[in-house]
């Protein structure tokens, strides 16, 4: 790979610009001056962007006690992805940005680490959190993964990741049984990780943790707890589709991940569970989880990239005010926008350059911008493009944003990236509008199983909640043309969120099929439809004598085979007793299971008395449905 370098050249890096290394990766690339968002000095600090092409990778290898850093990549284009590995000890990425979801591409995720020995590696303020282009998990990567051979320990301190279609962090291989593996640490701090598809935060090494995090949202688990004693300090963990995933210990494959063990302390959590009877969760949820994102954590590539080491992205403003920016990609022309807000308005220059290395300044183009007052609110607006961007400072909450050409504009708050709704919440005030929109419990029922009597009825609900604020409340479930309701739940759902959560109830063995409305009821809204149950199936096992070893000696061991057949229509478990003599004395018995339209055999017996006259007897074989004897000659002593 054109990018990796050996020991030899270590002695040469501080005369080699970092830009030589990355050049010849099919990646664009070019330097982007900015002032430091946390002050209003002068004082510029430098990025480099690399625009990657399309079906290109950009591959990067660090060395022993390398930093990267102070880099936003460009991945926008379809099939574009970055390969950053560091397997060394004492190495450092920092300040690293990735725009835009990265292409799937043949590596297991956008950054593969491992650390030697004592030695400590560090993976701080990257954003990864648009995620990667795969749409289903088999086709998906993670953000990162930690290999089986990490043998030292990792932290990670204001790391962003979201929307990756496997593990976000994949950091349980250290403590793998399955492949070699060495047990370094992993030490996962005021990070957030949220919306992956397998897990948010894998570990599974004694002495891994996550610790002030945030842990939000996904199809699957929250916080996995894989192998050995990890834990949870001090973190929120929540959003999941299924609440009781939110924290995960352990998983059938292996048996040692049948041994993990998960403590959680001072965090909130909406539920725990573990895979396996052998594995333990120790730990109570400190109150409600709320999603946030922890302080000096990147929530864009752009401000992750222009760090200056301290995590403070956002710029000093007056008290009360916003830097509102509407920022081109280079392409974009004449693209328009406009807004209002509750507050004054005026034009400014932001302290930084777009992601182009262009200024964002508002005004400038004379003939569009504006800005004007009408009935005591304020509208504003403008045409921008060729990577430059257009900013103001709002005194106020801002209450509308329009965008002509979304794909070419975005725009920031405070210079982070922002979607328009995210922008209105953030700086509106709820108890200054007059029209809020309360939250509610919008419910449908997804998925329905069909069981046999006796079973379990599984219902899969969606719960949305289209409003402004918080909805919790009851879900319940309900069956039968009198309402009858088997199960709920308490069940919060974010403003312009969704859940699903399942709900169910062993039915009642019918002898004969069955239909019947479920509903779900919450005190919004309702769902109802029509399930059907199957008669509960027959359980039927038949014995019957297929051998014996009769006649036999007084004293001597009697035997009988047995072939117990199930007739029935539903896996059976029985017990078959073998009895003796004209009172049917039990001498023996077995239990067995049999699937329906199979057989067990098996051999009963005992050691027959040791009689003087030759005798002859009943010998016979009992299960719950059915019998069968035989008539046996047991020879005497005289």
């Amino acid at each position: 790979m054109s990018d990796q370098h050996t020991k030899s050249q270590e002695s040469e890096k501080e005369q080699i610009s970092r830009r030589k290394y990355l050049m010849g990766t099919g990646a664009a690339i070019g330097s982007t001056s900015f002032l430091a968002l946390g002050s209003r000095s002068v004082v510029a600090a430098e990025y480099d962007l690399i625009e990657v092409n399309s079906g290109e990778t950009f591959e990067y290898r660090l060395d022993n006690g390398e930093t990267f850093e102070n880099v936003l990549f460009d991945v926008s284009a379809t099939g574009a992805s970055v390969d950053l590995r560091a397997t060394g000890s004492d190495w450092t990425i920092r300040n690293v940005g990735i725009r835009g979801e990265d292409g799937t591409g043949n590596q297991d995720a956008t950054i593969i680490c491992a650390v030697d020995g004592t030695s400590t590696g560090i993976i701080e303020n990257v954003y990864l959190g648009d995620g990667d282009e795969g749409r289903a998990h088999t086709e998906g990567r993670s953000a990162i993964f930690v290999v089986p051979s990490h043998s030292g320990t990792l932290e990670l301190r204001n790391v962003y990741i979201e929307g990756h279609t496997d593990n976000g962090l994949y950091a349980s291989d250290p403590g793998h049984t399955a492949v070699p593996s060495n047990g370094g640490e992993v030490h996962v701090i005021d990070s957030y990780s949220g919306n992956n598809t397998a897990s948010n935060i894998r570990l599974g090494t004694d002495g891994s943790y996550a610790e002030n995090c945030c842990i939000w949202g996904g199809p699957h688990r929250g916080f996995w707890g894989y192998f050995e004693h990890t834990e949870v300090r001090n973190c929120h963990v929540g959003g999941m589709d299924n609440p009781d995933r939110a924290i995960e210990v352990g998983e059938p494959a292996y048996s040692k991940s049948g041994q993990a063990v998960v403590k959680a302390t001072e965090s909130s959590f909406s539920g725990a569970r573990v895979r396996e009877s052998t594995n333990e969760f120790i730990g109570d949820s400190n109150g409600t989880p709320e999603r946030y994102v922890p302080d000096g954590c990147p929530t864009s590539a752009e401000a992750a990239a222009r760090a200056d080491g301290t995590g403070d992205d956002e710029p000093s403003l007056p008290d009360g005010s916003s830097l509102l920016a509407f920022v081109t990609e280079p392409d974009a022309s004449l693209a328009g926008y406009e807004f209002y807000a509750d507050g004054p308005v005026e034009f400014t220059e932001a302290p930084y350059d777009s992601p182009s290395g262009d200024s964002i300044e508002g005004g400038t183009f004379v003939a569009e911008d504006f800005i004007e007052e009408v009935d005591g609110a304020w509208h504003a607006g403008g045409v921008t493009g060729g990577g430059f961007g257009d900013a103001f400072l709002v005194d106020g909450a801002i209450t509308d944003i329009q965008i002509d050409q979304p794909d070419m504009m975005w725009v920031e708050l405070d210079g982070q990236a922002r979607s328009p709704e995210e922008i209105i919440r953030e700086t509106g005030d709820e108890d200054d509008d007059p029209n809020p929109v309360e939250g509610s419990h919008q419910v449908s029922i997804a998925e329905v199983t069909e069981p046999r009597g006796g079973e379990r009825l599984d219902v899969t609900v969606r719960i949305e909640n289209p409003g402004d604020e918080t909805a919790e409340g009851d879900v319940s479930l309900l069956v039968g043309e009198d309402s009858q309701e088997v199960g709920g739940d308490v069940v919060a759902v974010e403003p312009g969120t969704a859940k699903t959560l399942t709900l169910g109830y062993e039915t009642y063995p019918v002898k004969q099929d069955v239909e019947f409305p479920v509903r779900v009821e919450s005190a919004d809204d309702a769902d109802e439809r029509t399930v059907a149950v199957a008669a509960a199936g027959e359980e039927r096992l038949e014995p019957a004598i297929v051998d014996s070893n009769a006649p036999v000696d007084a004293g001597a061991a009697l035997e009988v085979a047995v072939r117990a057949e199930n007739t029935g229509t539903v896996e059976t478990t029985d017990t078959v007793r073998l009895l003796v003599g004209s009172d049917a004395q039990e001498v023996d018995s077995a239990t067995v299971t049999v699937a329906p339209d199979d057989a067990a055999t098996l051999t009963l017996g005992y050691a027959t008395y040791p009689v003087r006259q030759d005798v002859e007897f009943p010998v016979s074989v009992e299960t719950s449905d059915g019998a069968a004897s035989i008539d046996v000659t047991v020879y005497g002593r005289n």
